[in-house]
């Protein structure tokens, strides 16, 4: 769905809808949209059970909304949710593998390099069983947002050195808190603010529901 801001909210004609549907394969849930350059990026989220994996949507904004030609589909993918531009890059929040089960595999996309190609697209596995949804970006480092972790009672604040190689080991670190359940994060110039979410139907999650803040500066985290 596109709204043309340039036009009345409550007008009708003011919003635009395309049906996915008429371009198969790329029938999946998103969770979220990515801009860079003239291009809209759909983050890849629900998979069905016999499905493959996901598929990143693009959409060409100088052309048509509704022309067929405008949207591109690249695959296959686990589930993310959300994510970040940083430079040339688009980084997707981790959220589940092809499977649909809680692997924590850090997806990122160059956007100096052809979209559908295999090279243009990196993805790391880092060993853990833990999601993420969302990320913030301090000028140097990725913080992603950590929802649930299968691997410790609370959880971890994945962070990304954007300096060194995304492969490289010690490009990654974990900040363990008592917490999880949140559900994406911005920085405010001096500390990265998590928003919580808590839902009624998930009880267990509820002494999550407090906004947290991560200072860059010494890592100390505050509620």
């Amino acid at each position: 769905i596109k709204y043309n801001t340039t036009q009345p909210f409550d007008d009708i004609d003011s919003w635009d809808v395309f049906n996915l549907g008429l371009i198969p394969p790329y029938v999946v849930g998103f969770q979220g949209a990515l801009y860079h350059n003239g291009f809209v990026y759909y983050v890849p989220y629900f998979i069905e059970k016999n499905d493959p994996g996901s598929f990143v949507l693009r959409y060409d904004t100088s052309l048509d909304f509704r022309d067929f030609s405008a949207w591109k589909g690249v695959g296959h993918w686990g589930a993310y949710e959300d994510g970040i531009v940083v430079g040339d890059y688009l980084y997707f929040s981790p959220h589940l593998d092809k499977k649909n089960e809680r692997h924590t595999i850090p997806l990122r996309y160059d956007t100096t390099k052809h979209f559908d190609e295999i090279t243009s697209w990196t993805g790391v596995k880092l060993g853990l069983n833990a999601s993420y949804i969302g990320a913030a970006y301090d000028g140097k480092k990725i913080y992603y947002a950590p929802w649930e972790d299968d691997d410790q009672e609370g959880s971890s604040i994945m962070v990304y050195d954007t300096e060194k190689s995304f492969f490289a080991k010690s490009a990654w670190d974990f900040i363990s808190i008592s917490n999880q359940g949140y559900s994406d994060a911005g920085f405010n110039g001096t500390h990265i603010v998590f928003a919580p979410c808590w839902c009624a139907a998930n009880p267990t999650i509820i002494e999550s529901s407090k906004i947290m803040f991560l200072n860059v500066d010494t890592q100390e985290v505050s509620f």
